[in-house]
This record gives C-alpha cells, sequence and structure tokens, in this order.
C-alpha cells in the first residue's frame, strides 16, 4: 500500500484517458514518450494538460490521481491492443479485415424477452 493513503478505508481514483484539451495537438506518433519530451511543443503541450488533470482531480477530492493518459496519442482510444502495433509499428501489412456477415440463425434471440421492433 502507498504511504501516503495507508490511513484511508477507501482510496478513490479515476480510470481511463481524461479527453484531451483541444490545444493539446502534438502527438507521439512512433517516438517513445522519452523522446517526445525532447520536443518543446510536447513537452509543454503535456505538462500543461497534467496540471490541468492533477488539479481537476484534487479538486474532485481523488486520493490517488494520473496524468490522465494524457502520454498517448488521442487516436489510441478506443483501439484494441490486438490491432493497435499494426497501424504504428514498421513491418506489418496495414489492410483492413474484411469480415462476412453472419447469415445462419434469427437476426435477435427469440424468446419472452427478445425486444419487439414495432
Amino acid at each position: 500500500m502507498l504511504t501516503a493513503t495507508a490511513d484511508i478505508v477507501l482510496p478513490t481514483s479515476m480510470i481511463g484517458s481524461l479527453p484531451r484539451p483541444a490545444w493539446y495537438t502534438e502527438n507521439l506518433g512512433k517516438d517513445s514518450f522519452l523522446s517526445a519530451m525532447t520536443n518543446s511543443r510536447y513537452r509543454e503541450q503535456y505538462v500543461d494538460a497534467v496540471s490541468v488533470y492533477l488539479r481537476d482531480q484534487e479538486c474532485a477530492g481523488l486520493d490517488i490521481v494520473t496524468d490522465g493518459d494524457s502520454h498517448y496519442d488521442e487516436e489510441v482510444g478506443g483501439q484494441s491492443w490486438t490491432t493497435y502495433p499494426i497501424f504504428h509499428f514498421d513491418g506489418f501489412e496495414q489492410e483492413k479485415p474484411n469480415p462476412r456477415p453472419h447469415s445462419t440463425g434469427p437476426r435477435f434471440p427469440l424468446g419472452p424477452h427478445s425486444p419487439r421492433l414495432h
């Protein structure tokens, strides 16, 4: 247990990503976080965003605060870790899958609790 929250019965925190401010336009791309921090524009926007996130979490009374995942690129949100590498690392084909439509069985399961469309 963290020393800062040792006496707190139920320490609170947030999970997931916070929305990026409109002015946070720099992205990592294929750079590492440490490499991106050498770019003054990226570093300034990251530090400003984290300052805002930390202050908001502090005002909300959270015990454990985070950077709101602001070190990730905006387009990372909602992507699966199984597809992220294909589009962000070299050496992968970037063809989009062509799924076949499901053709057997009813479109919705039928039963006493199934939705009825009118």
